[in-house]
């Protein structure tokens, strides 16, 4: 499952990448923390998802990636794997884990989940990509956990 929400067919400009994963984190954040599990952990799946296609659509930087042959960069999994590579997301990250997260999200409630370390893993794939600098990682951290 990848760019859940996501019209496929619409082409947008790489702004509107940016643009998106920012919204999604903030709206991911505070459905967490209205206690809307499920769709807070959907909301961040979206802005990682964004997040590197706003990276890799830039100008330079697709060509400066660890990019094979056999890479599809059409894929979700893929792109981070390539990002993964070039060592801009931490090893840590595991796509895997949060695209099965995602798919329990939608078919479980999901209020009693802990999403701590889930902000924590967003936010640094976020850093990593250039979305969020650190003073506004800290700062959002600090509100979730105000509010946990």
């Amino acid at each position: 499952m990848q760019f859940l929400y996501s019209d496929q067919t619409v082409s947008c400009p790489d702004d509107e990448f940016l643009i998106r994963a920012k919204r999604h984190v903030v709206s991911g954040k505070e459905k967490l923390r209205a206690g809307r599990v499920s769709l807070g952990i959907l909301k961040l799946y979206n802005a990682l998802n964004s997040a590197a296609q706003w990276y890799i659509s830039l100008p330079g930087h697709r060509e400066s990636l660890p990019v094979t042959a056999f890479d599809n960069l059409n894929d979700g999994k893929t792109i981070f794997e390539v990002l993964v590579r070039a060592g801009l997301i931490h090893r840590e990250f595991s796509y895997d884990a949060m695209n099965e997260l995602v798919h329990m999200a939608l078919k479980k409630d999901m209020s009693t989940f802990d999403y701590s370390s889930l902000i924590r893993d967003v936010e640094s794939v976020m850093a990593g990509l250039g979305i969020i600098q650190s003073c506004e990682r800290e700062s959002l951290s600090a509100g979730m956990s105000r509010q946990s």
